[in-house]
């Protein structure tokens, strides 16, 4: 029945699957430096990539790089000589570059926000609606405002900002984070007779136009439904966090929604993550039980440690 219903939505909506070559698989930077991340971390797990892990394809720069949430082309500190030039180190040691991007959400202090406040999903008082006054306001540099995607120079925004990541940058894999707030509730849109996942829809058409021929999306923290034919990829499950509570939860969502796979779209489980830090521990069974779900579950697989402690 479930293979009937991937099916029929196939054909009423569309997916990008063909699109879709092998299976990513690399590592990414966010389960073990979060925000701390800096360049010298990148270059660390390229090199440890290169000596014991090449068939990790993919290196993903997560969150961390950016100046500002929302100033997507702009280093911070910690990524001193920018992070093309980084992917291209990437692309010189064999592998492919990867770019965590959260393409509708903006913090205060961001250039896009001070410059284009117009640009952004609007409250019942006229003013950029903050996203914790509807819902979850996010996981840090809050509050977060939205970019309406049904404001046509956001669209030309969001196709600029990815065309340049892909073409001067060199990266056609993005993982894009926080989508669900692109499709926010309570809100008011440039086009008044648009509804919210229309209004996600056409950002993200913008996103797709700029990425351009052969690029990777993975929808991560996305509504699944206004997603279908959107993106390559798919995050089914919640965060990896090393405990076995959140392992078994995750398997779960991932099992639940295994159907998709092959159909929609590249299932992501979430990153592998088997070595304890600090704040977070599991027992060696319940690491056991971590890899072997998310092998079984037939998805995408990235380590999320660093290399080197693996």
């Amino acid at each position: 029945l479930l293979a009937e219903l991937a099916q029929r939505i196939e054909a009423e909506h569309g997916s990008l699957i063909g699109q879709v070559g092998e299976r990513p698989s690399g590592w990414c930077s966010w389960y073990h430096y979060y925000a701390d991340v800096s360049a010298a971390d990148i270059r660390e797990n390229l090199q440890v990539r290169a000596e014991r892990f090449p068939a990790l394809r993919y290196v993903q720069i997560d969150d961390g790089y950016q100046a500002k949430m929302g100033d997507w082309l702009t280093p911070s500190a910690k990524f001193e000589q920018g992070v093309a030039s980084l992917a291209a180190e990437i692309k010189g040691a064999g592998c492919e570059p990867a770019l965590w991007v959260a393409p509708f959400i903006a913090e205060p202090g961001s250039q896009v926000f001070q410059d284009h406040p117009d640009w952004f999903v609007k409250g019942d008082d006229g003013l950029p609606l903050p996203s914790e006054r509807v819902t979850y306001g996010g996981w840090r540099c809050t509050p977060w405002y939205v970019l309406d995607g049904t404001h046509p120079e956001v669209q030309a925004h969001l196709e600029r900002v990815f065309r340049t990541l892909r073409e001067q940058w060199g990266i056609h894999y993005f993982k894009l984070d926080a989508n669900f707030w692109g499709a926010i509730h309570g809100g008011r849109f440039h086009d008044p007779a648009a509804t919210r996942v229309e209004a996600y829809r056409r950002g993200m058409a913008a996103i797709l136009c700029g990425a351009g021929e052969g690029a990777f999306l993975l929808g991560c923290n996305a509504p699944i439904w206004p997603s279908l034919g959107r993106v390559h990829g798919m995050r089914v499950s919640d965060d990896v966090e090393r405990s076995g509570h959140r392992y078994r939860q995750i398997a779960r969502e991932a099992f639940c929604r295994a159907w998709q796979n092959d159909r929609l779209w590249a299932l992501d489980p979430d990153c592998i993550c088997l070595r304890d830090l600090p704040s977070q521990q599991a027992s060696p069974a319940e690491y056991r039980f971590h890899l072997a779900a998310l092998v079984a579950s037939g998805g995408m697989m990235l380590a999320g440690d660093r290399l080197q402690d693996l």
